[in-house]
């Protein structure tokens, strides 16, 4: 009888448009096992530098975000030198605008040369979004552009350096891509100190617009 009754409920359930949902989103295809780092509260404009310090620590190379920010990053005024030169202001500053995959290169490589590591960074920029996983299938995070939280870009500056013209784009962001599936990616944000899902038609697009920069540690 108390099975009757059980099967009953589910049926009402059911019906009812009540019973539970055992569906569940797409497994990732690949993800590492990745610890994610807040760039608050010390650098607020700092997505960059940390992103390389996340992947730093992957590696296990032990260096601290601040130190850096402070000792290896390249920096000019904002707005007065190229982004692929040096970082638009200091990541400590909240009005800093940031740098792009070059100047990273830099900053980690000096670091892989001074602790004596025979890994070194390497700009794989230009990459469709979709040719990266084959890193993450290796279990190399790869430090990507976008924006924050996958908003619209705009032009928010212009500027010229060196007789040339620059545009920034915000709100520019800086993540390390750790996984994927058919429909997503997960990547750590230093905006938010989490590795989170973000859908691909949606996160593509900011990647594109941010030049498909990207950056590898091998």
């Amino acid at each position: 009888m108390k099975k009757i009754l059980a099967a009953l409920f589910v049926l009402i359930a059911v019906l009812s448009g009540c019973a539970p949902d055992k569906s569940e989103a797409p497994a990732p295809k690949k993800r590492i096992s990745f610890s994610a780092v807040s760039q608050y509260p010390e650098l607020p404009t700092g997505c960059e530098v940390t992103s390389l310090a996340m992947v730093l620590h992957y590696r296990e190379i032990n260096i601290d975000k601040c130190e850096i920010a402070d000792k290896y990053l390249d920096k000019g005024e904002a707005g007065a030198v190229s982004y692929f030169d040096a970082f638009e202001g200091d990541p400590r500053d909240d009005d800093s605008l940031g740098c792009y995959a070059p100047v990273i290169v830099k900053a980690a490589n000096r670091i892989l040369e001074e602790k004596d590591s025979s890994l070194k960074a390497e700009d794989i920029s230009g990459k469709k979004l979709d040719s990266l996983f084959e890193y993450i299938d290796n279990d190399i995070p790869v430090i990507v552009w976008g924006t924050q939280n996958c908003r619209n870009g705009y032009i928010s500056d212009r500027w010229e350096a060196d007789g040339q013209e620059y545009t920034w784009i915000s709100p520019e962001h800086c993540m390390v891509l750790v996984g994927y599936s058919d429909s997503s990616v997960w990547v750590a944000d230093p905006l938010h100190g989490d590795v989170r899902e973000f859908e691909i038609n949606i996160f593509e697009p900011c990647y594109n617009l941010l030049h498909k920069q990207a950056v590898i540690i091998k």
